[in-house]
This record gives C-alpha cells, structure tokens and sequence, in this order.
C-alpha cells in the first residue's frame, strides 16, 4: 500500500520541517465553510505566537499561497490553481469508472465515492453524488478518520500494528482499541466488503469494496453511502454487487498500475 507514514520524530524537531509544517498548518485552516481568515483567527486555531504567525502568512503570501484582500483577510492564493490542476491531472479517474460510477449512483440513489488511505486518515479522491433529495453528500479532497467507516475497515487491510496502535490512538469512543480494528478489518477481508450504519454520523450507512492492484494489494476502496433508513437487507446484496462492478471496471482501467498509487 502507498500509503504515507508520519514523519519520525529526529526529523520532526528540525527547525525547517517545524517551520514548513506551521506553514502547512495555516494554509489548511482555509476550507470551503471557512475561505478566508484574519491573522487572529490564525493565531487563536494554530496556538503560535502572533510575530510567528505573521512571518509564516508573509512567507506563504510571497509564494502564492495565500493572498491578503483589502479588509485584511487571507484567501487561496493564485500558486494553489497551478497546483490544483496537477492535483487534478494525476488523481484522474478514467472515464469508464467514472461512467460506472455515475451508472451506480443513478441505479441506488445513493453516492458513491473512491477513498485512498493517507496515513492515519484517508481521503477521497472521487465521488458521484446521490440523486436522493435526502443524500449524503461526499466531497472530494475531504479527509477522514481511519478508525470509523466501512471505507476505513477495508483500506486497513494490510495496515501493522504500529499504524494500527496510531489510528486507534487517536480514535474516540473506541473499545479494545488497535484489537478492535484488527478485528474489523479481518471480518472485512473476509466477507469482501464492509458494512457500517451510524459509525462516523448518525443516521448514515456506508458499504464500501476494496480496489487491488496486480500483488492483490488493497490500493482504494468504492463505497455507496446514504441513510440508514434506506440500506433495508434486502438492498446490500445488490449495493455489493454494484460497487463491486464498479472495483472491477476501475481495476481493469488500469488504476491499479498508476505510478501514483505503485504497486
């Protein structure tokens, strides 16, 4: 599994990697609820002290990351747009998944969406919303916790027991911990799919399959989700069957010999 680790701590103290994470940091506080921020308001969600905040919003507005309005707020800098359309080119989904996807996501009602592990979390990488008036809406680039989620319990597969004691480390309300999600993921593995109802947000259901690459790796996983007052029994057996589909067309692509995602 490509999947990033977090950085060792020898590495952590140096005064550059510190520095460039503060930088990361503010720049991630932007959002689509919260676009813009004032130098307080970075102060106040990062803790750092405000002659370093100012320091780290000069640096990163001199790079294009960041760029101060006339009422003296920070929003997205232009640099971002070059760096999101590559983001963009080498996340591409091909067009055949991307039709299954949209097939699947008409046929249930439901949204589908594509989740990679990253580190302690994952992210998704590709959704097709729901036509349901009532839906769960998925946003791509958003991440989420590895603890809770069908999608996590696949993307575990794999996972040591090191990144396994981390994830559960910063898991809440989580029996057993790392014992736990062992658990999970080995029922995952098992029934080839995972199946959870009101793990991460009530009322929501989630049934997600994993991708593999050539090795037989788990690289991604597709999941539908939707409420739970929609996913009777009687509906998962084809929920499956769709989503697997759906993995299958995405391995056949060629998804899974991307260089992004190795082997």
């Amino acid at each position: 599994m490509n999947a990033k680790s977090a950085p060792d701590e020898a590495t952590e103290g140096s005064g550059g990697v510190r520095s460039a994470r503060r930088a990361l940091e503010i720049v991630s506080l932007l959002s689509e609820c919260s676009p813009s921020l004032t130098t307080k308001e970075a102060v106040e969600q990062t803790g750092l002290p405000r002659t370093t905040v100012l320091r780290l919003l000069d640096t990163l507005e001199g790079a294009g990351l960041l760029w101060a309005t006339e009422n003296n707020r920070y929003i997205a800098g232009p640099s971002l747009l070059r760096w999101g359309a590559m983001a963009n080119n080498a996340w591409q989904i091909p067009i055949t998944t991307r039709q299954a996807m949209r097939e699947l996501a008409d046929k249930s009602g439901e949204t589908v969406s594509i989740y990679v592990r990253h580190d302690i979390h994952r992210v998704c990488i590709a959704a097709e919303q729901g036509t349901q008036a009532l839906r769960h809406v998925a946003r791509v680039g958003s991440e989420q916790p590895l603890w809770a989620g069908a999608p996590a319990r696949v993307l575990l597969s794999g996972a040591s027991p090191s990144l396994l004691r981390r994830v559960a480390a910063r898991a809440k309300g989580l029996d057993d911990g790392a014992e736990t999600l062992a658990k999970w993921r080995d029922e995952a593995e098992d029934l080839g799919y995972a199946l959870t109802h009101g793990e991460r947000e009530d009322g929501l259901s989630v049934i997600a399959v994993p991708v593999r690459n050539h090795a037989h790796a788990v690289i991604a996983s597709i999941s539908l989700a939707g409420p739970t007052t929609r996913f009777v029994d009687e509906r998962i057996s084809d929920y499956h069957q769709g989503l697997a589909a759906v993995a299958a067309q995405l391995e056949e692509d060629g998804f899974a010999n991307s260089p992004w995602l190795g082997s």
